[in-house]
């Protein structure tokens, strides 16, 4: 047989470079399929000596790969084990330090079988006894929790149970009244009740000294009636009791009412033109605390025609307000709040008294006086988003024309 006709191209017992290379280095030599266990008696003769081959070579190359025991040719018997040289640690190691260790594994171990139970909401519960009968999510509640620094969600509810209240015919808005929402509630407050107003807030309004401002708390999520249905129903009972001012700001200053598409400035400028401007100023101040901004411009963009009265009422301390006294009351309230960090009530402060004849808009030393101590503060401190909020208005009432 030719040499190019063979298996590997040439001798059986040549392997030629790989490379082709064309330099004269040796050429590896091996016998293809030798038994492998010979491969591996060539390397050990390097370190063994010759009688431990001799012995190897007589009769037991062919077991070599599953009886070979390195602890027989290196001399390692069986029963001899490994020992660790112990160390010395020092004079600062505290062997406590393992105990330790060890204690916290375990109490790490039986926190982790322990069942896991929302603290969140057991600490909400406790705040807010009503969410204990609902079915509140817990990523609400841990909202709620997480915000109990800037209490933004805390706000005035007037209703707060769910509604019992049974919806009145269509007939009665085309016709009037239905007599039977009479029968069924007699009086403005069972229907109060109805709608969701708990009989200890209808007791509370009357016995509490700003009673709308020292009750904040956050939305109980309960059921209510339509806005429509409620609004209709409520203006019924105008005419049937003294107390109609007082219910009808407690009603129209409750958050949702207030979002309501329905309770807008059309409506409640209508029932406002039915009261004594001085008897219903008299009834809201009574409600709500002097500095409580929050719902003094809450109530100016329900009632816009009650902004010049409600600010103669806040300042004026039974004097006629008007002309230079006027901006100079407003200019003090302005630094007190602004000198005790109060930026929310700035905020809310600022929106209330502009736009009224006491602090017009417009490019005037007072708005400009305004924005200068918002301006320098502002660079100071950006962190506050009631600044940056004040900075925009005063910027845009500069702008509007007097």
């Amino acid at each position: 047989m030719d040499q190019k006709d063979m298996p590997y191209g040439g001798d059986s017992d040549n392997v030629e470079d790989s490379q082709g290379s064309d330099s004269d280095g040796p050429i590896i030599k091996r016998e293809i399929g030798k038994d492998t266990n010979d491969c591996f008696l060539s390397s050990l003769e390097e370190d063994s000596s010759a009688d431990e081959i001799n012995d190897i070579d007589k009769g037991e190359k062919s077991n070599i790969g599953s009886s070979f025991n390195a602890s027989n040719i290196w001399g390692i018997k069986k029963e001899e084990s490994v020992e660790f040289k112990s160390y010395d640690l020092g004079r600062h190691f505290d062997p406590r330090i393992s105990t330790s260790l060890d204690k916290v594994q375990a109490l790490t171990r039986l926190a982790n079988d322990l069942p896991v139970k929302s603290e969140s909401k057991t600490i909400f519960e406790g705040k807010v006894p009503a969410f204990k009968n609902r079915d509140v999510s817990s990523h609400y509640i841990d909202l709620i929790l997480k915000e109990s620094i800037s209490k933004k969600y805390l706000d005035w509810h007037f209703i707060t149970e769910n509604t019992q209240f049974e919806e009145q015919p269509p007939s009665s808005v085309l016709f009037g009244p239905d007599e039977n929402l009479f029968k069924r509630y007699p009086t403005l407050e069972s229907l109060l009740v109805a709608f969701g107003v708990g009989r200890d807030t209808l007791d509370f309004i009357f016995m509490e000294k700003s009673p709308l401002t020292n009750s904040r708390q956050n939305d109980t999520l309960c059921k209510l009636s339509p806005f429509d249905t409620m609004i209709n129903a409520f203006a019924c009972y105008q005419d049937q009791t003294e107390q109609f001012a007082k219910y009808f700001i407690c009603f129209i200053l409750d958050r949702k009412v207030y979002e309501s598409m329905f309770c807008d400035t059309i409506w409640c400028s209508k029932i406002y033109k039915t009261f004594s401007a001085d008897d219903f100023m008299q009834q809201y101040v009574s409600l709500v605390h002097s500095q409580d901004y929050f719902l003094h411009y809450r109530l100016i963009k329900l009632i816009p025609a009650a902004q010049d009265l409600l600010i103669r009422r806040l300042f004026s301390e039974g004097e006629f307000l008007a002309g230079e006294q006027a901006r100079i009351k407003l200019v003090q309230e302005f630094n007190d709040l602004f000198d005790k960090r109060r930026f929310q009530q700035l905020l809310y402060f600022v929106l209330t008294i502009y736009g009224s004849k006491y602090m017009p808009f417009g490019d005037t030393d007072v708005t400009l006086y305004f924005k200068d101590c918002i301006a320098d503060l502002f660079n100071a401190s950006a962190s506050d988003v009631e600044l940056s909020l004040l900075n925009g208005f005063l910027s845009i009432f500069i702008k509007i024309p007097p």
